[in-house]
């Protein structure tokens, strides 16, 4: 990923502007504690819930517009 803005500013989930970079194409909701790989070359974004033993569990993806942004 180059040095622009990260695609997520805010989790697509839950609304919530606390969502940090694990690197690369990978963010972390810290309210809803999903956690969001963003697939540009697919046009969406992968979210997981994370068990308690760190294991991750797909719930769905959300598409991607134009811009690289969850669409609404």
């Amino acid at each position: 990923m180059d040095r622009e803005r990260p695609p997520i500013r805010s989790c697509p989930q839950c609304g919530s502007r606390r969502v940090g970079h694990l690197g690369g194409y990978h963010f972390f909701c810290g309210d809803c504690c999903q956690e969001l790989q963003v697939r540009p070359s697919q046009g969406r974004i992968d979210v997981f819930d994370i068990d308690e033993e760190g294991n991750l569990t797909a719930v769905g993806s959300l598409r991607l517009s134009r811009a690289g942004r969850p669409a609404p």
